[in-house]
């Protein structure tokens, strides 16, 4: 995110004394989160040759701590969630990767850490806890732990990547997705940026001794070489002498472009790619507010940058538009501005009910955004859903061709 002036600042600090002094609870926590450090997946730099797109040691501690750091937060100081894991109390949700299916694993681990998994009862009888399957374990030395250390596994769930119209609307809806890049490609705006960026791409086949861009275009090239490059700092893998550091700058505002603008930006694509999660997450919020049994008090999504960024552009965190303020003139206008989604970012939307009017507040890797428009960092519960529901898009399930109905809502 830009640098906050202190002006902003203080606004920050006071409204979040004023939120811990008021009687607000705290009743629902939607979490978004970004997979952890992965390997590169363009394979136009990876030194060390790292399994494409897979989460590495360094992904899974970045989210065992975020889940560490969220337990401080959700189980401590503000009560969300019990000590202990309780099974109607969370929703965890993955795309059908590896490397966000491990990084749920982790933050779950994160925030509900080894030793606060169960224990057995001292007197069941423990040749009892055994499999009907011969085994040589010597379980006692177990103790009265179920698992080891006291290790606690979280469920988590699972939808085939064409299936999951929640966190892979990409697929779900392909054909609308390549029709919106085909329009967002022969716009004038982006021609110019190609042509604005075509000596970096033959400074970086040099530099990266790379022989072609293999028909890509500078945009096309750019962001997958920034994505490799991006991967291999992760991974302490020093870049080659010839990538200096006033390249840093231009390759970095390419892949917020090519996401903000390219991929995601088309205005009818940000509402159609969001209405599958944010219309489930109004009914969990919903259901919150009217105390309905066994709704979870916090929901995990696990997924990837893509996830993020339309959240960001959909609830006006960012856009294209702030992004090449930033880039060009140091400073935007924009009431926010968060940056591309780094691994193991998150968004977290939190909604507090104050006895009266309930609101809900957007934590933006641990920052306070401002929310509908204006200069607060809340926004009560009926106008954040009334502009939800003003964004959703009615003819999903027919653009998209998906089963998936969400008719509560987008009929309301």
């Amino acid at each position: 995110m830009h640098i906050m002036c202190q002006a902003k600042l203080l606004f920050l600090l006071i409204s979040f004394a004023l939120m811990i002094y008021s009687n607000s609870k705290l009743i629902f926590t939607l979490c978004l989160i970004r997979h952890g450090a992965r390997g590169p997946t363009e394979d136009l730099y990876n030194p060390l040759k790292l399994p494409p797109g897979e989460l590495t040691e360094v992904g899974m501690r970045q989210h065992y701590i975020l889940g560490r750091e969220l337990r401080n937060r959700y189980v401590g100081s503000l009560q969300l969630l019990s000590e202990k894991f309780n099974t109607s109390e969370i929703f965890a949700r993955s795309t059908d990767y590896p490397r966000t299916i491990i990084s749920a694993q982790s933050f779950l681990s994160g925030l509900y850490p080894i030793p606060y998994g169960p224990n057995i009862s001292d007197s069941y009888p423990m040749e009892r806890a055994v499999p009907p399957y011969p085994f040589t374990f010597n379980f006692s030395t177990l103790n009265t732990s179920a698992l080891p250390l006291n290790f606690q596994p979280l469920p988590l769930h699972i939808l085939t990547t064409n299936e999951d119209s929640i966190l892979h609307t990409t697929s779900v809806c392909q054909k609308k997705v390549d029709e919106y890049n085909k329009i967002q490609k022969e716009t004038p705006f982006y021609k110019q940026i190609c042509q604005e960026f075509t000596p970096l791409v033959n400074t970086m086949l040099k530099v990266f001794n790379i022989s072609s861009t293999s028909g890509r275009d500078p945009v096309d090239f750019l962001s997958g070489l920034f994505d490799d490059v991006f991967c291999s700092d992760f991974q302490n893998v020093s870049r080659p002498s010839g990538f200096t550091p006033d390249m840093v700058k231009p390759i970095n505002y390419i892949y917020s472009y090519f996401m903000y603008y390219f991929w995601l930006g088309h205005e009818e694509e940000i509402k159609l790619l969001n209405t599958p999660a944010f219309s489930e997450i109004l009914s969990f919020m919903d259901q919150a507010l009217q105390k309905t049994p066994k709704t979870p008090k916090f929901v995990l999504y696990s997924g990837h940058e893509t996830n993020i960024v339309l959240f960001n552009m959909f609830l006006n965190l960012s856009n294209w538009r702030c992004q090449a303020d930033i880039y060009r003139n140091g400073t935007t206008s924009a009431k926010n501005c968060v940056d591309y989604p780094s691994f193991a970012s998150s968004l977290n939307i939190e909604l507090y009910d104050d006895g009266g009017e309930p609101y809900v507040q957007i934590l933006y890797n641990g920052e306070w955004v401002y929310l509908c428009d204006s200069n607060s960092i809340k926004c009560a519960y009926k106008e954040f859903k009334s502009r939800i529901l003003k964004q959703l898009a009615p003819d999903f399930e027919k653009l998209c061709h998906s089963a998936n109905l969400f008719s509560q809502f987008l009929n309301t």
